[in-house]
């Protein structure tokens, strides 16, 4: 009789933990509107016209919320998303009917994510799904039970989390230059999150895949290093960034497509207001830096002509 019990009630747990993973998926794609790649996306339809000349912002949490593309000359969308990968970058580009003239990319460590991973690891698990339904991108089905747990857990803090994050019709973050709320994350943490401790001997694919696109179709491409407080910049060195991205330059670099190394920005003195934390930019560095930017591509189109 205690087995049977035992056996019911186990039986009970699982059907109303099954019941409860389900209500979360229901209500979470009731919802999923209200996630950043669908804003974006649906941001971007709305606001650019079916045949207007563009340009894009892509990549991860460094262009997300370091470039206003409203301060680069045309119209310039930001596709940018935080965790975003290469593989997404090149699904978002391929999904674009629209002219392209130009399309901006950050290089960092984050850049070799998927292709050492081979599937999106913890809690960005959750946000795939966003991509899956938008770009029909094929992520590998497989999941361990840790990798269900923090599905399921970033799943239930999603739902729980209200949105506050807003963007203005050409997909940047809302935000004025305000120094209230910059923190200057410990550089060391900061590297560690980036730093995925694999061989960076070999390049993403993806970067072909990109710069073969945009040769074929014969759009500007331009992969920058984005500004990083001093103590980031010196665990990148000791890391091995540079012999990184000297293989990306070497690999990449002709007229077609440019590498713009701007790490060394700003002054120490000005990091408390620039940068929100050790290797992202702030709303002011933003407004700062994407002004500067968009000089710098005015002077290398203005030589390549």
């Amino acid at each position: 009789m205690k087995k049977f019990l035992t056996r019911v009630i186990l039986n009970l747990f699982i059907v109303i933990a099954l019941m409860i993973v389900t209500l979360l998926y229901a209500y979470y794609y009731s919802y999923r509107e209200n996630r950043v790649p669908h804003i974006k996306y649906s941001s971007f339809h709305k606001g650019i016209g079916e045949n207007d000349t563009i340009g894009l912002v892509l990549g991860s949490s460094h262009t997300f919320y370091g470039i206003d593309s409203k301060l680069l000359n045309g119209s310039v969308f930001n596709f940018a998303s935080t965790s975003q990968s290469l593989m997404e970058d090149f699904s978002i580009l391929k999904h674009i009917e629209n002219p392209i003239e130009r399309v901006i990319i950050p290089i960092s460590y984050f850049s070799n994510w998927h292709y050492l991973y081979k599937a999106p690891i913890g809690g960005e698990k959750l946000r795939t799904i966003d991509y899956q339904s938008i770009y029909n991108i094929d992520y590998p089905a497989f999941l361990n039970m840790e990798d269900i747990w923090n599905f399921i857990s970033e799943l239930s803090k999603s739902i729980l989390k209200q949105n506050t994050e807003r963007f203005d019709k050409m997909g940047n973050l809302n935000g004025q230059c305000d120094s209230i709320g910059n923190e200057i994350m410990d550089a060391k943490e900061a590297f560690g999150r980036h730093n995925l401790g694999k061989d960076f001997n070999h390049l993403n694919p993806y970067l072909d895949s990109i710069n073969m696109f945009c040769t074929k179709n014969k759009i500007e491409l331009y992969l920058i290093v984005m500004p990083y407080t001093n103590q980031y910049r010196s665990y990148t060195r000791a890391g091995g960034f540079d012999l990184y991205l000297e293989q990306i330059s070497e690999k990449y670099n002709n007229k077609n497509c440019r590498i713009l190394d701007f790490r060394n920005q700003f002054e120490i003195s000005d990091e408390p207001i620039m940068f929100r934390d050790a290797d992202h930019l702030s709303f002011c560095g933003r407004s700062v830096f994407s002004k500067f930017l968009n000089k710098q591509i005015e002077l290398t189109t203005s030589k390549s002509n």
